[in-house]
């Protein structure tokens, strides 16, 4: 799984196009996420921990109701 708030955007792009060269599934719950920022308003600074990167309760509550949204859909094959 691809973590939404990890700062290693430039890394997932190339992981992401081996992982499906190669056929291995992955969720990426970042445009739900994403969606779910703007749907409550919520600003990234709230998402997680200065200087620390892990995300605060309610950067893991809006990560869990993204990765609830992606694990509805259909064909996790390309998530």
């Amino acid at each position: 799984m691809f973590h939404p708030l990890a700062k290693v955007a430039e890394i997932n792009v190339v992981l992401k196009r081996y992982l499906n060269e190669f056929g291995i599934a992955f969720l990426d719950p970042a445009p739900e996420f994403e969606r779910h920022m703007v749907k409550t308003s919520t600003l990234r600074s709230e998402l997680s921990i200065p200087d620390d990167n892990h995300p605060t309760a309610k950067g893991n509550l809006l990560l869990a109701e993204s990765l609830a949204e992606v694990l509805k859909t259909d064909d996790q094959s390309s998530k």
